[in-house]
């Protein structure tokens, strides 16, 4: 009866129930309520449950990483990701819309002759990447009236904090242009690591309310994105360099870094469910 409101953050289904407690990792004394949703089996919290100004304390966050303040320096990660999105492109790209792009990282690693564009709603991170020449719509992007159609859409590391995770969806699809392609990274529940960690009782480091609110179904996002005329061309899996036991050996530390980071270019196992980095390439047939 205590959660008789509480609706799917990801769907709006009713059809919800608790499924376990995690502790907010910048606020230890606040504890939130992880929800399973039988209607999408989708995963979340719900931001209502305590009283936090999500808004503002993400905007703090977001200044206090380094990132906002360094020097922009070319990045193998991203050099990958831009040949791994190039090589799937049928065609020239022409325009390219990061959402979340936060300074800009990603978008200066393609070509300037590519329409460069970046949605970022922290202003501050916003004028960091304007500075660096790209173009920057500093507005929600389900609240734009008029999208424009781009090529290739990016969404890196970005649904997991949304509210309102639908409609942000939605405003992504209709970004892509017709055989573009639509990029996004998620952390997946639906993984080894994730539930091995919930078979031994230990936290997950992505459950991080109130600053990650959703987890997303692979059974929601392909019914979701295929109702929208995308199709999944890709599923790969990453570390993202987060699993690391050697981490306080620096000798091992580094050999077992360089490791895991060869496993996840190359290794085949980066298309099973393993790690909970996961990244889906969608292309837009309809």
């Amino acid at each position: 009866m205590e959660f008789l409101n509480t609706v799917c953050l990801v769907c709006g289904s009713r059809e919800v129930e608790p499924i376990g407690k995690a502790v907010s990792p910048p606020m230890p004394e606040i504890i939130y309520t992880y929800f399973n949703c039988n209607t999408c089996r989708s995963r979340f919290f719900d931001p209502k449950e305590h009283c936090v100004d999500i808004y503002d304390r993400n905007e703090k966050l977001s200044m206090s990483e380094h990132y906002v303040h360094a020097e922009f320096k070319p990045n193998s990660y991203w050099i990958r990701e831009v040949a791994s999105i190039t090589a799937m492109m049928e065609g020239p790209i022409k325009s390219i819309l990061d959402c979340g792009c936060r300074t800009g990282d990603f978008l200066m690693h393609w070509p300037k002759s590519i329409k460069l564009t970046g949605v970022e709603i922290v202003p501050q991170v916003a004028e960091v990447a304007r500075e660096r020449g790209l173009i920057v719509i500093n507005e929600p992007l389900e609240q734009m009236l008029h999208l424009t159609k781009y090529d290739v859409v990016t969404c890196y590391a970005i649904l997991e904090h949304l509210s309102s995770p639908e409609k942000v969806l939605d405003a992504l699809c209709k970004s892509v242009s017709e055989k573009g392609l639509l990029i996004v990274m998620i952390p997946s529940f639906q993984t080894w690591k994730a539930r091995l960690l919930e078979l031994i009782g230990q936290q997950w480091h992505q459950l991080y309310p109130p600053f990650h609110l959703c987890f997303y179904s692979n059974e929601y996002l392909s019914k979701f994105l295929s109702s929208r005329g995308f199709q999944l061309e890709r599923r790969i899996y990453s570390s993202g360099g987060m699993f690391n036991p050697f981490a306080k050996i620096p000798f091992l530390g580094k050999v077992w870094a360089k490791i895991m980071h060869l496993l996840d270019i190359y290794s085949p196992l980066r298309f099973l469910p393993i790690f909970d980095h996961m990244y889906l390439y969608y292309r837009k047939i309809s």
